[in-house]
């Protein structure tokens, strides 16, 4: 049986981020998830949600 761990983001993509707020979320976004496609402990053992919110909510559930 394999156990995965959950883990959940929740960003904030709004016009409240325009400019450098939103490019450091997504340089240290874009960081981790290299990071995490890199060890392949943590690609067998992590199950990302990713959810973004501005105007509209959406859900991304990345594949391993």
């Amino acid at each position: 049986m394999n156990r995965r761990l959950l883990a959940y983001f929740l960003l904030d993509t709004s016009g409240s981020m325009n400019g450098e707020p939103i490019q450091a979320l997504n340089n240290g976004f874009n960081g981790l998830i290299s990071m995490l496609r890199s060890d392949p402990q943590a690609m067998d053992t992590l199950h990302l949600s990713v959810t973004t919110f501005d105007r509209e909510v959406k859900k991304y559930y990345p594949d391993g």
